[in-house]
């Protein structure tokens, strides 16, 4: 029904604004509306009916009235509109973040990437996808206990989201696996970021495991027709697989890079923090690889 709707779509926007400027502001202004509603009512309706009724006999009870019970139902309302917005805030926030990381979950990556892409699309510009795997994170739960595994995908986390920049995207993809999508970058850039990345993750002190953590790094990027997420991803989880595959503890990319130079990280910049299964690992790589770091 059009009039149902336009009037629900009046409603929410109504609260919307009452919401936005504050509980006190939100009780005046329902109070004002409500004693002018009580003023223009009363007043056509004694007309109408009583119009031998002087003004002064019913304009103050037409005032007080409203005036009087309205700032209490107003509070009463107002509040429990801002407690269920901000419980719907809190609700929209757990289902976005990844519980143990803090950083943004699988679904919170995919709708900020895929947004992203759409953005760099629109502007011709190029677009880089890291994938990030723990090494050997089985036996290091084995080894030093789950406890430990979780402290070390936090330290992570942490370690990434500092050194990422406001524009990138970084979500934890599942398990050992984390994924940095990074606008308005090229492959090579992509590829000297990432291995700053594998550095500062190789440095991490982690108190429960005193030989650290390492991690195997695939980079993909944007190119020709590919720009959609599902290509990058599987292009990334290629040589994601192939950095595996060579010793760990290094990074993939799909062309040569110049790792001198690669993009400039913004170092204390919490990076931004979605369901699209992603395909199978291939074993094979037909692209070029660059590899770095010694440890496996």
């Amino acid at each position: 029904m059009p009039g149902a709707g336009a009037i629900r779509q009046f409603g929410e926007a109504l609260t919307a604004w009452l919401l936005r400027i504050g509980l006190v502001r939100a009780v005046l202004v329902i109070a004002a509306f409500s004693v002018l509603s009580s003023v223009m009512i009363t007043g056509v309706g004694i007309h109408l009916t009583l119009p031998d009724i002087a003004l002064q006999e019913w304009i103050y009870f037409a005032i007080l009235t409203p005036a009087l019970i309205s700032p209490v139902v107003g509070m009463v309302v107002m509040s429990l509109a801002y407690r269920l917005a901000h419980a719907q805030q809190a609700l929209a926030s757990l289902a976005e973040t990844d519980p143990l990381t803090g950083i943004g979950n699988r679904r919170h990556f995919i709708d900020s990437a895929e947004a992203a892409l759409e953005v760099a699309a629109g502007h011709g510009e190029l677009t880089a996808l890291l994938m990030l795997d723990v090494d050997h994170f089985k036996q290091l739960n084995d080894r030093h206990g789950h406890a430990a595994g979780d402290e070390a995908l936090i330290a992570i986390a942490q370690c990434c989201s500092r050194l990422l920049g406001p524009t990138h995207v970084l979500g934890r993809w599942g398990g050992e696996e984390f994924c940095v999508l990074l606008p308005a970058t090229s492959v090579s850039q992509a590829t000297g970021t990432a291995e700053q990345l594998r550095r500062a993750i190789a440095d991490l002190d982690i108190e429960d495991i005193p030989d650290g953590v390492s991690v195997s790094i695939g980079v993909a990027g944007t190119a020709g027709e590919r720009l959609d997420l599902d290509a990058l991803l599987v292009a990334a989880d290629r040589q994601l697989y192939r950095a595996k595959a060579e010793g760990r503890d290094r990074v993939s990319s799909e062309e040569p890079a110049d790792v001198e130079h690669p993009l400039q990280l913004a170092p204390g910049l919490e990076a931004s923090r979605p369901q699209t299964p992603l395909t199978s690992r291939m074993k094979v790589a037909i692209s070029p690889v660059i590899s770095t770091g010694g440890r496996a």
